[in-house]
């Protein structure tokens, strides 16, 4: 369960540079492109099937990203903005969702994964280990960048 807990770790880790460079509402929105990475990854490792509906309304939530992607891409920064707003790098704070989107996925559906191949361990317990696994790693990022 290193796998996992490596990707959720490295998924929060995005998530923070994500917040420090969009603003929230656009954060907000991209953030649920988890839905279209998790289908897809679960579509190619778990091999199920996504009906016409489920295709659609993964195509509408796309569409309904992209819409708001574009709708703030036009806006410039106004004259009284924050020190924080006028330091925003919009494409890296995208480029974090993204990435973060893809690790959240793969990590969700490895994870299902590994719990249906082993029916003998239980739900609690494989959770536990993959805590356990993200506090050791979780750890890494602490010791090299806030100490």
């Amino acid at each position: 369960l290193v796998v996992p807990a490596l990707l959720y770790v490295i998924q929060n880790n995005l998530l923070f540079v994500a917040l420090g460079n969009l603003s929230v509402p656009i954060y907000q929105v991209t953030n649920q492109g988890k839905l279209l990475t998790t289908a897809l990854f679960s579509r190619i490792l778990l091999g199920r099937e996504i009906t016409y509906k489920q295709y659609f309304s993964l195509f509408v939530l796309a569409a309904g990203v992209a819409i708001v992607h574009l709708s703030s891409t036009e806006q410039k920064i106004p004259q009284g903005a924050t020190e924080e707003q006028s330091q925003q790098n919009h494409l890296l704070g995208l480029a974090a969702v993204f990435f973060s989107c893809c690790t959240s996925g793969f990590a969700g559906v490895y994870f299902e994964m590994v719990l249906k191949s082993s029916p003998k361990i239980s739900v609690y317990i494989r959770n536990c280990q993959l805590g356990v696994w993200s506090v050791l790693l979780g750890v890494v990022p602490i010791l090299v960048w806030d100490l």
